[in-house]
């Protein structure tokens, strides 16, 4: 399966026309973008995800986007950002209002924003 995923993101390693396996042609369009969105949904199965209730997990946007780009090895990501990922994290944070919400929504943010971070431009470019 991860051939034919790799192959829709517009990557085939080890193939022309370089080793990279990158087509510059279509590299970074609709499709291929969004085919990598749904690859990073593939890599971050569930032995991965932070479960509600069960994983400890911040609960401070700061605290959320850190942990989500760290997930990642820390990927160099610009000022503006970090600063959407983080303003996603406020305003989906500030839409807990029930105290099991608060209890839940930060592993739920926590596995949105690392989907995010390698969705995000900078990463692609990285």
């Amino acid at each position: 399966m991860w051939p034919w995923e790799s192959s829709l993101t517009g990557q085939m390693p080890f193939y022309p026309p370089n080793v990279a396996g990158w087509d510059y042609t279509r590299w970074m369009n609709t499709d291929t973008w969004s085919a990598r969105f749904n690859l990073t949904a593939e890599m971050i199965a569930p032995p991965h995800v932070a479960q509600p209730g069960k994983t400890k997990v911040p609960t401070d946007p700061r605290g959320l986007t850190r942990e989500a780009i760290e997930f990642w090895g820390a990927p160099s990501l610009s000022r503006p950002t970090v600063a959407a990922l983080r303003a996603y994290a406020q305003a989906a944070l500030d839409t807990a209002t029930a105290s099991w919400e608060r209890d839940q929504y930060p592993a739920l943010i926590l596995n949105a924003l690392r989907a995010l971070v390698v969705a995000t431009p900078d990463y692609h470019a990285c």
